[in-house]
């Protein structure tokens, strides 16, 4: 048996054990219903194949990571590469670099030309002129001087000097130089196309075009010089990555759709910025490819960008001769930027270490600060006062910024430099810092930072409490600064996960197509369909479904001010309110709930943390900033402590808390969450004799702040009884037989249309809705006038904002006159329930707006004058002096004691033992 079968039967019993672990894993996580194993469970055999071929261990092995390993060493064949080993003069122990190094001291034209002789430099330009499209061969000396160039520490090259160079060293005519420039640096198709591929910055020199080439280019040139000089195994891992990137998303295939050539023909057909990559999908297609973009990010992301771009060439005329009428001017493929996710190794701030460096990581923490959206100037050009010089110089945001030379080159001015904003050549930056997630630590471990940056249109994706998962190449800061050593590190961002930003989701065409049906499907009935969804198995209740629908979507879009709309339900305990709530959770894109009872002010909206390393205050957002854009529920919201709600007022009116302390102060975080509270009466049942606002727990200003509140109450009824007895054995029906609830419209598809509801659907509003709005406000407020107190205008803010959200429910192009009326039926009955005043039996605004009813309303008033006098001679008020003072007013022992309580929870006091302090 020759040598090379016996690798090969060695390497299929491996190949074949480890397909048995691998399907006895999946078979265990199957019937356990595990979605997660700890890669300790796997055996250390498994673990270094993984190692080896991927080049890391993920940090939780899933079912799809399994099941792609099992395709891999499915298709895998060892059989032994034929290389003439003799052949390979480099010794085995000298590194990639070192050997780049010995060949490269300095990359000079004629030294390269020289080495390879005559008939390997013809080779190296044909290929050249092959990989990147150039013209003719010749053209290629153009690449390799700039690199000759770029050795005297010129990186961005201004055209005068390449056409010196292509006469001196080249030998190129003036008629050769001519076409050069057309070729390579004109305005025509053929000259931005090369550059695109070519270059990743563009500048000018003295007024004229100045230009650096990829090191992405630049490798690969080294690397074809490696091999034609016979150093194959090092060259060839450079060479293939396009080949590799343009195979793996012609041909790899999910379910049998053609994913990623599907989304170029997107491209062609629409345009866009992106272009997202799973790398499972890579893993399960091209382990090499995979190894090699956790190795290498730089030059893979380059080749999978150069990948799409050469695509796009070719699905293009496909498409054109099936669809002509796309296209009427000459085809200009996309530039996009390659986004790689779903990385099976999550690493953590803390974990940032030398050997990283370089490398293609996902980094998962909080974002504890962010910066404004601000422009980077890749090239900063200088302008020379006295003579006029220009000086380009290239920036990168892991360095300390460019500064000109003191003297002038051309004039010898000493600090004549004026810098030029207009001919700077600049992008959008977005700085920021990732803090370990307490969760992730371990007991002992201390929570640590990383810096981070995103360049270009992905500036502003992450706001400061979201919880992000940061895919991109781990960077080293190239200047010493006097901090501690896990500040040098810099993560380069190229692709944000929002963990806690549910309602920013990508909709596919299908899901959109999905969501559209429903408008044909139900038409102006949607927004019922949708609250009949809604805990269907809690009968009635339709007008807190609609307003819990609404909620959802909010108004955004409607106006600069306040488009959340919060809702509270308060009532008997039992009856319901907090499932309602809390079936929000399956349903809504983004939801977070707390417990009334275990929540704090610090919880809710923002606390201060003292970095142990750094001495430096940092602000960590709570529940409210983590929510932001979607539902946060605060269950059993009259146990939060007064402090804590009162807490809660600028999030509801303003969508921001501004926290102050340890010397951080002018800081606004933003806090649009939309609010869903469930309050219990203090008595513990509502008592119909009594205003609904004495017998909740919550302070009035809070309270003005809900636009709708819901009161339940638990009383007997023949038919609901028995509507409820059914409703709940038919739930454990269910349950029994594992059924998810049956609503009219499924889970997935709610979510999907709540997402594309509230950020993609934005009705006008016209005159006539206007109109109408208004009137109906009048009508408002002549009838509680008549009965009481008028209402304020924030009862019209809510009707617009009502109004607005159930037009964009409908996927309605306009606020019209069935959203106005919806509008105002559910503000009308929330009104009877928080402003009815159960003595008159009518709707007295004033109790809404004052906190006590109209027949009350001047003798408070004539308590709140009489306590403001008192409290100016008082720090501290006696109880004495309170009830002896009023009384001498008019004012009953009861009905003072009444107004103590109520100016209490209204927030004008506080009751202190035998004092009473006014606030």
């Amino acid at each position: 048996m020759s040598e090379a079968e016996k690798v090969r039967r060695a390497s299929d019993k491996l190949k074949d054990k480890l397909i048995e672990e691998i399907e006895n894993l999946l078979r265990q996580m199957d019937e356990e219903g595990l979605e997660h194993l700890d890669p300790a469970v796997l055996s250390p055999m498994l673990r270094i194949w993984i190692r080896g071929q991927y080049g890391f261990l993920p940090t939780s092995i899933t079912k799809d990571l399994l099941n792609a390993y099992k395709v891999v060493l499915e298709n895998y064949r060892a059989v032994p590469r034929s290389r003439n080993t003799e052949e390979q003069s480099v010794p085995d122990n000298q590194s990639e670099e070192h050997r780049e190094h010995s060949m490269f001291p300095t990359f000079r034209y004629r030294s390269v030309k020289n080495k390879l002789g005559s008939e390997k430099f013809e080779a190296l330009l044909k290929s050249l002129k092959e990989t990147y499209g150039l013209p003719r061969p010749v053209h290629a000396n153009t690449i390799l001087i700039m690199m000759d160039i770029m050795e005297d520490g010129i990186e961005l090259i201004p055209l005068s000097l390449i056409e010196k160079k292509l006469g001196e060293d080249v030998g190129f005519t003036k008629s050769m130089i001519a076409r050069m420039r057309k070729d390579f640096f004109g305005s025509g198709n053929t000259a931005k196309s090369l550059q695109a591929v070519l270059f990743d910055a563009i500048g000018e020199v003295n007024g004229e075009p100045a230009f650096r080439l990829k090191d992405s280019v630049v490798k690969f040139v080294k690397a074809k010089i490696l091999e034609l000089l016979g150093y194959e195994q090092e060259a060839e891992d450079l060479l293939d990555y396009t080949n590799s990137a343009k195979d793996f998303l012609r041909n790899f295939k999910r379910d049998g759709e053609e994913v990623y050539l599907e989304k170029v023909r997107e491209l062609v057909r629409e345009g866009g910025k992106d272009f997202y990559v799973d790398y499972l999908d890579l893993v399960r297609y091209d382990p090499r490819l995979a190894k090699a973009l956790f190795d290498e990010p730089d030059l893979v992301l380059g080749a999978f960008e150069n990948a799409v771009r050469e695509l796009q060439e070719e699905v293009y005329e496909e498409i054109a001769r099936l669809e002509p009428e796309l296209f009427d001017d000459e085809f200009e493929p996309v530039e996009v930027r390659v986004k790689v996710g779903n990385f099976p190794r999550v690493f953590r701030p803390r974990d940032m270490r030398p050997d990283l460096v370089g490398k293609f990581v996902a980094v998962e923490g909080y974002v504890t600060s962010a910066s404004k959206v601000v422009p980077f100037f890749e090239v900063a050009m200088y302008v020379c006062t006295k003579c006029g010089h220009e000086l380009g110089l290239l920036n990168r945001p892991t360095r300390e910024p460019a500064r000109p030379p003191s003297k002038c080159p051309s004039c010898g001015a000493k600090r004549a430099w004026d810098f030029d904003v207009k001919k700077s050549r600049k992008v959008e930056i977005q700085h920021f810092v990732v803090r370990d997630a307490p969760e992730s630590l371990h007991v002992g471990e201390n929570p640590k930072e990383l810096s981070a940056y995103i360049l270009g249109s992905g500036a502003g994706a992450v706001d400061v409490g979201d919880k992000v998962v940061l895919y991109g190449i781990l960077r080293v800061r190239e200047t010493l600064r006097k901090s501690v050593a896990e500040s040098d590190y810099v993560l380069e961002v190229i692709h944000v996960e929002q963990l806690n930003r549910g309602f920013q989701v990508e909709l596919s065409k299908k899901d959109v197509k999905e969501v559209l049906h429903l408008k044909d499907l139900y038409g102006d009935d949607l927004p019922d369909a949708v609250a009949r969804s809604i805990a269907p198995w809690i009968g009635g209740y339709e007008s807190v479904k609609k307003a819990l629908a609404l909620a959802v979507v909010s108004a955004e879009g409607l106006w600069d001010k306040r488009t959340t709309i919060h809702v509270l339900l308060a009532g008997d305990p039992g009856v319901g309110k907090s499932r309602l709530a809390l079936d929000l959770e399956n349903i809504a894109p983004k939801v977070l709930t707390a417990e009334g009872g275990g929540s704090s002010r610090a919880g809710l909206t923002a606390s201060f943390e003292k970095d142990e390393l750094t001495g430096k205050f940092t602000v960590k957002g709570g529940l409210l900033v983590l929510g932001s854009d979607g539902i946060v529920i605060v269950d059993e919201f009259s146990s939060l402590k007064r402090e804590d709600i009162n807490a809660l007022k600028t999030c509801m009116e303003h969508g921001f808390v501004a926290p102050a302390k340890a010397g951080i102060s002018n800081m606004k975080l933003r806090a649009t969450a939309t609010i869903i509270g469930t309050a219990n009466p203090k008595a513990g049942r509502i008592d119909r004799r009594q205003l609904l606002i004495d017998q909740l727990d919550v302070p009035f200003p809070v309270l003005t702040r809900f636009d709708l509140i819901f009161a339940f109450f638990d009383e007997p009824e023949k038919e609901k009884d028995e509507e409820i007895g059914w409703s709940i054995l038919s739930e454990v029906k269910r349950r029994k037989n594992r059924k998810p609830p049956k609503r009219v419209i499924e889970a997935e598809l709610l979510k999907k249309l709540f997402a594309y509801a509230r950020f993609n659907v934005f009705p006008e509003i016209d005159d006539e809705v206007g109109r109408l709005m208004v009137e109906e406000f009048k009508r408002i407020r002549r009838k509680t006038k008549q009965s009481g107190a008028p209402v304020s205008r924030r009862v019209m803010d809510a009707i617009v904002r009502l109004a607005y959200a159930h037009a964009k429910l409908r996927l309605a192009e306009k606020v019209e006159r069935i959203d106005v009326e919806e509008a105002v039926r559910l503000v009308w009955e929330s009104l009877e329930y928080v402003a009815y005043d159960p003595e008159t039996g009518e709707i007295d605004a004033s109790i809404l707006e004052v906190g006590v009813p109209s027949r009350e309303r001047e003798r408070f008033e004539l308590f709140v004058r009489v306590m403001e006098r008192l409290a100016r001679g008082y720090d501290g008020i006696p109880l004495e002096v309170v009830f002896r003072t009023l009384e001498e007013k008019g004012l009953q022992e009861d009905e003072i004691r009444l107004f103590l309580e109520k100016g209490e929870r209204l927030n004008y006091l506080q009751v202190e033992g035998e004092f009473v302090r006014w606030l």
